[in-house]
């Protein structure tokens, strides 16, 4: 530095003898020109005559600044600062800009703190730096207390020399759904995961894949839809983009289609995420209603399977700024997307919201922290069912700027940051008699609420779908010509949610000579009482259709109790529980000449009554197929 150390007397232009001005100008000049060492030895010499003239040092400082010489300019910054700490307000804001260009926050914090408090700058200028303090603080004490994450690329033939970015990893985990840029074109690829956790060499899938760019895309939790985006589309489209959905069909993806004006606007709509098997999608778009740019927007079907209203998920979430990729877990309440206007590292971030079922609204955001957020721009993330593992893509591999891609990573997923594990169901269904698959009706609703959060077809037999922590589920699988098939689960702390369950539902044909009782599983009574309750409905509302269904057909309604009392009281329990069920399937449009009831008590227990459990199965309520009417 030329600046004198003692020096304390702040000397401005007009207090510069001429000559020393119009050096002053030449170098002024000599610095537009860019002739900078000219300039700098210009500018030395007058500081050597008069160090109290900063102008000239704070000259020196931009010109070092504007030749990307941060770290020339930086001391110079700091020791005007010292010797003339009110010289110019204005020194501070390009003194934080010059630690920042170093990467220096704290001291950018400190510069931006003093020219808060020293300078007076216009409202938007003021906005502006308040803003910057924010995210810098932030950032600061997030690499202050780093989240401890371990990326790691994913193992086996799926990650190539071209990018591969925005994972859609299936429900079971078992394949993945990811954009791949070839030679600047972007198409959809799978691969699949084996035993060993190696993942396969990817397959383009054709039937998606056309001239124009497919990518941004979903995959539902079965495997069998895909919802992506597609640009530009002069022949289909709607707007800039739109999204198109594929389904799994005869071992193959079908044409894509595009999913029509509800969902679709003349704005930009893209990155869907679908859950509950294609019965909701959440994704981004700037279309009318938005609170900024881009904002996240969610749809869920009727029952009849139609799109309903597109709703926006409101202020908790959207800013004046952007939000991007989201990605709602199979839980159905942790949300993870991309902003640029929530506080953050700069940049887009990644964030964590939680829906709050008692105050119908989002939490505010939770930032993921850093390293997960960085400096730049953080893109898709997705997590497994179990809430543990985390899917990426990042460039962070490359060494150099010509082997420079993305490649798709993992980490587990820190604690705090964890949605609530899913476990899921994989379901076979079979003729009984025969042992081929039926493309059956399935139907899963949340007893507690009436949510439906599945109603599909099976295809070729088969479903797999989430079966999210804390419900009480309730699911029927229906065919034409076939008995109801009931099931319950109930994956409160008792339930295993890291394993699977894999059921296989054998429908059986309703034959007069065959007496097995059919248990409705979702048929609830409270304590002692004969009473039914609401949750109940949907069960007898599906029995009431298999009748109508098979209008030959005529059952006995059974009621069964645990041991707990004496025998007489369940006995008469049991007989006003199975009354009860009778009065309401004819309250539903069933004729009573094709229905019966009979209480059986205790008498029958399927379980042992030494076990809350166990008590818990006797206490049921059954079916069979009758061929008269007599009561019991």
């Amino acid at each position: 530095m030329v600046l004198g150390a003692q020096a304390q007397v702040y000397l401005r232009t007009g207090d510069l003898d001429k000559k020393t001005q119009a050096e002053y100008q030449d170098a002024q000049k000599l610095v537009r020109q860019g002739r900078y060492k000219d300039a700098e030895k210009k500018l030395d010499n007058i500081l050597k005559k008069h160090p109290g003239f900063y102008e000239a040092a704070l000259r020196k400082a931009v010109m070092f600044f504007d030749q990307g010489q941060f770290a020339l300019a930086d001391p110079i910054f700091d020791e005007v600062a010292r010797l003339a700490p009110d010289y110019d307000a204005e020194m501070y804001y390009a003194a934080a800009i010059n630690a920042l260009s170093l990467k220096n926050d704290e001291k950018a914090i400190d510069h931006y703190h003093q020219y808060l408090q020293k300078g007076q700058p216009d409202e938007k200028r003021r906005i502006k730096v308040e803003k910057e303090l924010t995210t810098l603080t932030f950032r600061v004490n997030a690499k202050k207390n780093p989240v401890p994450i371990q990326p790691r690329p994913l193992e086996g033939l799926i990650n190539t020399e071209d990018s591969e970015y925005l994972p859609s990893p299936s429900l079971d985990g078992k394949s993945m759904v990811f954009t791949r840029r070839l030679t600047g074109q972007e198409d959809l690829y799978i691969s699949y995961q084996n035993d060993s956790g190696q993942w396969s060499v990817a397959v383009a899938l054709e039937t998606i894949n056309t001239p124009d760019n497919e990518a941004a895309h979903s995959t539902s939790e079965d495997g069998k839809t895909i919802v992506f985006t597609m640009c530009n589309n002069k022949t289909t489209g709607f707007g800039s983009c739109d999204l198109y959905y594929t389904q799994w069909e005869d071992g193959q993806f079908t044409s894509p289609v595009n999913m029509g004006p509800r969902i679709n606007t003349p704005a930009w709509e893209s990155q869907p995420c679908l859950i509950a098997n294609g019965r909701m999608m959440l994704f981004a778009s700037n279309r009318k209603g938005s609170y900024g740019g881009n904002d996240l927007w969610m749809v869920k079907k009727t029952r009849e399977g139609k799109w309903g209203a597109v709703i926006n998920l409101g202020p908790n979430i959207n800013t004046d700024k952007h939000e991007e990729s989201p990605f709602l877990h199979s839980d159905g309440k942790t949300l993870y997307f991309r902003s640029n206007g929530h506080t953050g590292m700069g940049g887009f971030d990644l964030f964590m919201s939680k829906w709050d079922d008692q105050k119908k609204e989002w939490s505010v955001p939770v930032n993921l922290g850093y390293p997960i957020n960085s400096e730049g721009d953080e893109g898709s993330l997705a997590v497994d069912r179990t809430g543990k593992m985390a899917y990426y893509a990042t460039d962070a591999h490359a060494t150099t700027s010509s082997n420079r891609h993305l490649d798709l990573y993992q980490f587990e997923m820190p604690e705090a940051l964890r949605p609530e594990p899913v476990s899921y169901l994989d379901l076979s269904i079979t003729d009984e008699a025969d042992g081929r698959s039926l493309a059956a009706q399935v139907l899963m609703v949340d007893v507690d609420n009436g949510d439906t959060l599945l109603l599909t077809q099976a295809e070729m037999g088969k479903v797999i779908t989430a079966l999210p922590a804390n419900r009480r589920l309730m699911m029927h699988v229906s065919e034409a010509g076939y008995l109801l098939h009931s099931e319950h689960f109930d994956t409160g702390e008792n339930f295993d949610m890291q394993r699977a369950q894999v059921k296989t539902v054998k429908m059986r044909k309703p034959v007069v000579t065959d007496s097995r009782p059919v248990i409705l599983k979702n048929i609830f009574f409270a304590s002692g009482s004969a009473i039914l309750e609401p949750a109940s409905m949907p069960e007898l509302i599906a029995l009431a259709e298999m009748l109508r269904s098979n209008a030959g057909v005529s059952i006995r309604i059974l009621g069964h109790t645990d041991d707990v009392g004496d025998a007489a009281t369940n006995q008469l329990l049991s007989l006003n529980r199975a009354k009860a069920v009778y009065l309401q399937i004819i309250d539903l449009g069933i004729d009573a000449q094709r229905l019966s009831f009979e209480g059986r008590g205790e008498s029958e227990p399927i379980s042992t009554n030494d076990t809350e459990e166990g008590r818990a199965n006797n206490r049921r309520t059954e079916f069979i197929i009758v061929q008269g009417t007599q009561q019991k």
